[in-house]
């Protein structure tokens, strides 16, 4: 697993490079060159996604075997917004012409907790949300209940999910492409 894991961040770091190459060199060099534009965008989104995706599954492992750390502190609700917003401005880049995502926290709220397994459930939740709306829009709220429990809403205007898997909605690794 280590070494697919470097291999990912290998082809993350070669792509980001690309990415970022000069911005007027990079726009001369690839505006007549789009298309190779959109491939390097599409293997560093794959590539993203499918470190995430092997970090959940070495996440999950963790859990189960009772190894899971948990790193809290203390952050702000402007703090969590910008962080989440880094980590899915890739998705929101790539459909925003047919999704609008809107964000709803308190900009009064302060966290004690993991950030970035924070960060990883709301990423999860909204990237499912993508899945399953072709156009409208997705809407992320996070608050606190009276018992101080953070509750995170991701609603979205997509097709919804059957009643035969509601029920087993948070089985371990149940999908489903006809939600």
């Amino acid at each position: 697993t280590t070494n697919n894991n470097i291999d990912l961040t290998k082809i993350m770091n070669i792509n980001s490079a690309l990415i970022n190459f000069p911005h007027e060199h990079h726009k001369k060099a690839f505006e007549s060159l789009r298309e190779i534009y959109s491939n390097i965008m599409t293997i560093h989104n794959s590539s993203r996604m499918a470190s995430i995706i092997v970090n959940d599954v070495l996440d999950l492992q963790k859990l189960e075997d009772n190894r899971m750390i948990i790193n809290k502190t203390n952050f702000t609700s402007i703090d969590l917004t910008n962080d989440i917003y880094k980590s899915i401005s890739y998705k929101i880049n790539e459909y925003d012409s047919f999704i609008k995502t809107l964000f709803f926290i308190d900009p009064n709220i302060s966290f004690h907790t993991d950030k970035n397994r924070l960060i990883q459930i709301i990423v999860n939740l909204y990237t499912n949300s993508v899945k399953f709306t072709k156009n409208g829009n997705i809407t992320i709220i996070i608050k606190y209940d009276d018992s101080e429990n953070i509750i995170i809403s991701v609603t979205d205007s997509g097709i919804g999910i059957s009643e035969n898997i509601k029920d087993n909605i948070s089985e371990i690794f149940i999908y489903t492409d006809k939600l």
